[in-house]
């Protein structure tokens, strides 16, 4: 195939280019091109970083989509979508269909889904938010039953990581297996010979989320936490954490993330080195980020946090996520608003064999296990000829 065009609702981001293979497409003379469709579903005051790329194809309308579309209906071209299929987009997948367009979708989720939460238990959480996922969760069961019936098609080819997303794919006929991207980047620093890195794991990593400030709380419509109030408690908690430990920790600091008013008391701040930082620490504290799969894929102890403002706006969304990794890794979990003394704090030793589980659950599998997904991709790209 000549030509990969990838259709998303944010705009291009270093994450989204890296993740995509879009520097590596290039160099092997692959067009790409990036139909951002975010003014088609948010606000794009929301979006507070995006790249200026020649590559960016601003989409502003659903009959501009259906040009572009038709204006690449010859092409030899492969069109991967950058988001889960649901009713609020079901309209894009059935103009994707009307032009019998090739498409693709990779499947890495990185993160194990908690059980659904019993009814009885929602009843008593009807809020607002609440209410919201509810019809949400009936419009997309209707999208699902749409999609059976033909109104959309399936992916003609999904690139999975893990035996969890293959095993949630069965109803697609080409699945190419790949690694997470996080798995790709341990492997890149496992290979490597970086003799500057820190390795002598006298500091404690903390798994940003810039949780007070990310765009997708905004784009999921969810509640905003305080954040002087997720800062203060967080800080309180790592001054325990390091008195217990007697080592510092550092911020390994969110890609979205632009920190500018010392919100973590004078510790330093780390920006995309978050595998290096990992590799060398002594033990990570986290939310519930794919960024896990680094302690993971490291052997690295994990404490799971979490506090108060997580308990009243998201038990069924990021906490029910927290516990489910806790109980999967066999971690430590603590309420940062509820210890006052560091000798409340332990920490788990790894579970080898749960660490080892989640590894091949969600990462990698035992054939790509040794190979770049990037290499996966463009193979598939140069073998596959001509989609007609």
């Amino acid at each position: 195939m000549r030509k990969v065009i990838y259709i998303s609702y944010e705009p291009l981001t270093n994450s989204i280019y890296n993740h995509f293979y879009i520097n590596v497409l290039k160099s092997e003379n692959i067009v790409v091109e990036y139909w951002d469709l975010s003014s088609l579903f948010f606000e794009t005051s929301i979006f507070k970083s995006n790249l200026n790329s020649n590559i960016i194809i601003k989409i502003m309308s659903r009959d501009d989509l259906k040009e572009q579309v038709r204006n690449n209906q010859d092409e030899d071209a492969i069109f991967i979508t950058l988001m889960t299929y649901e009713w609020s987009n079901i309209w894009l997948f059935r103009i994707l269909k009307r032009y019998k367009c090739y498409c693709a979708f990779f499947n890495r989720p990185g993160l194990p889904a908690p059980k659904s939460v019993k009814k009885q238990n929602i009843v008593s959480y009807l809020d607002k938010n609440t209410i919201n996922r509810i019809i949400a969760g009936l419009t997309n069961k209707l999208a699902i039953i749409l999609k059976k019936v033909g109104y959309v098609n399936d992916p003609d080819i999904m690139f999975s990581s893990g035996s969890h997303a293959i095993e949630n794919s069965k109803n697609i006929r080409n699945i190419i297996q790949v690694n997470h991207f996080d798995y790709d980047n341990a492997m890149l620093l496992n290979r490597s010979n970086d003799r500057e890195r820190n390795k002598n794991k006298k500091y404690i990593i903390f798994l940003d989320e810039n949780t007070p400030y990310h765009p997708d709380f905004k784009m999921l419509g969810m509640n905003i936490i305080d954040s002087k109030e997720y800062f203060d408690g967080l800080n309180r908690f790592f001054d325990l954490v390091e008195k217990k430990w007697d080592k510092r920790i550092l911020i390994a600091a969110h890609p979205s993330s632009n920190y500018k008013n010392d919100e973590f008391d004078k510790r330093e701040i780390i920006k995309y080195r978050t595998s290096e930082l990992v590799k060398d620490c002594h033990f990570t504290l986290a939310h519930g980020s794919t960024s896990i799969s680094f302690p993971v894929l490291y052997s690295k102890p994990i404490m799971f946090l979490y506090n108060n403002q997580f308990k009243a706006f998201y038990s069924f969304s990021t906490l029910r996520w927290i516990f489910n990794l806790s109980n999967i890794l066999g971690g430590s979990i603590y309420n940062v608003d509820a210890v006052t003394q560091s000798s409340e704090l332990y920490l788990n030793d790894i579970d080898v064999l749960a660490y080892k589980k989640y590894k091949y659950s969600y990462l990698t599998n035992l054939m790509t296990e040794n190979k770049l997904s990037s290499d996966l991709f463009i193979n598939y790209l140069k073998s596959s000829g001509s989609k007609l």
